[in-house]
């Protein structure tokens, strides 16, 4: 398919998102509208090793991190790509304006994405263009600086690669997610990779010969890096325990199922407990549900499989009682948002091909796309 005019569109459309939200959020700053969580932590962190030889110190998390590191709250490789661009730029304007242009360009795989999927341009120039003005990306553009900002750019560009059946494409996308942050970055790997190979083509997992050579390749490296993966987190730990705390040995998110890793995995297994955790603050829950799905119409939900790599952060906030997780005006927008537009855009396939719609045009005689 050629590159119309809508393509450029999008970039254009992304170019102007990110220089207003750079301005707006610049000038937030320059208001005193900016704390020391989270942009004073990164500015520290990465003014610290840049200018004084200290590990991605920083001190509003001494209470966590132990040896004041960043590293010993989250595993973040990503920080060193950020810290070639402080070094240059030291200044709490740098982040802000990265993030808005990392945020705002993250239309443009999406674009590739609904093209790749609906097979209409226009279509697709619709997703990109209800995604800069998406209530979650903007919040999370304007909460200070995070790291949650990378996944939309990475992960639209994964699903696009998956989508092209350019497989090796899709899981070098994918260990490039896996730097970004620890836990977060873990769950969502493990459950885009399960989704692309077990889900996407189950229909070959019983009947694996007769699937084609690059398919049989890609579930079997998908399978590898799930495993991969697996050991990548348990190092993650290891790291963040040397630096700080043992992950998750002490948090009130989840008072409902426990108080540490251990606890809630034994928590999730009783459904009282879980009963409670997802009926404290219900009436939000479901707002935020509804909230994040009512701009797309709610498309996702006629696509259940394509929703299935989200379905742990929702989780995870759904059995929280931490407002931030469920709630518009955080970061973690930037983090579930490449998912809830690709089960939109699977949604959208799903009815306009589906028979009675078929008949329907027929009947009317519209031309199908």
């Amino acid at each position: 398919m050629k590159e119309d005019k809508n393509y450029y569109l999008i970039k254009i459309l992304s170019i102007t998102y990110s220089i207003i939200l750079s301005a707006y959020a610049c000038l937030r700053h320059k208001a005193f509208m900016t704390r020391a969580y989270d942009l004073g932590i990164f500015m520290q962190a990465l003014w610290t090793t840049a200018y004084a030889n200290k590990f991605f110190f920083e001190t509003p998390d001494l209470g966590i991190s132990e040896k004041g590191s960043f590293f010993g709250v989250h595993f973040s490789p990503i920080m060193f790509l950020l810290l070639i661009l402080y070094y240059l730029f030291p200044h709490a304007y740098t982040l802000l304006i990265f993030q808005s242009f990392i945020l705002g360009f993250a239309a443009i795989p999406l674009y590739k994405l609904a093209r790749e999927i609906t097979k209409n341009q226009e279509l697709a120039l619709v997703f990109s263009t209800i995604y800069l003005i998406y209530p979650p990306i903007i919040a999370a553009n304007l909460f200070d600086f995070h790291l949650e900002s990378f996944f939309p750019i990475i992960f639209f560009t994964a699903f696009y690669y998956l989508e092209k059946e350019e497989f090796n494409k899709f899981h070098l996308t994918l260990i490039l997610g896996l730097t970004i942050l620890d836990f977060a970055s873990t769950v969502l790997v493990l459950s885009t990779l399960l989704y692309a190979s077990f889900i996407k083509y189950r229909k070959y997992l019983i009947k694996i010969k007769e699937a084609e050579p690059i398919i049989r390749k890609h579930i079997l490296k998908s399978t590898t890096l799930i495993i991969l993966t697996l050991i990548y987190f348990k190092a993650t730990t290891k790291i963040i325990e040397y630096f700080g705390t043992t992950p998750f040995s002490k948090t009130a998110n989840w008072p409902d199922l426990g108080s540490n890793i251990n606890e809630i995995l034994l928590g999730l297994l009783n459904p009282y407990r879980v009963a409670n955790a997802i009926s404290h603050d219900i009436l939000a829950k479901t707002s935020w549900i509804i909230a994040i799905t009512l701009p797309l119409l709610f498309l996702p939900f006629f696509a259940p499989l394509e929703l299935i790599p989200v379905l742990p952060w929702v989780a995870v906030a759904l059995l929280s009682r931490y407002p931030p997780y469920y709630q518009l005006g955080w970061q973690y927008g930037a983090l579930y948002a490449p998912f809830i537009f690709y089960a939109a855009i699977n949604g959208y396939k799903n009815i306009t091909q589906t028979e009675s719609i078929k008949i329907l045009k027929k009947k009317l005689e519209l031309p199908l796309k």
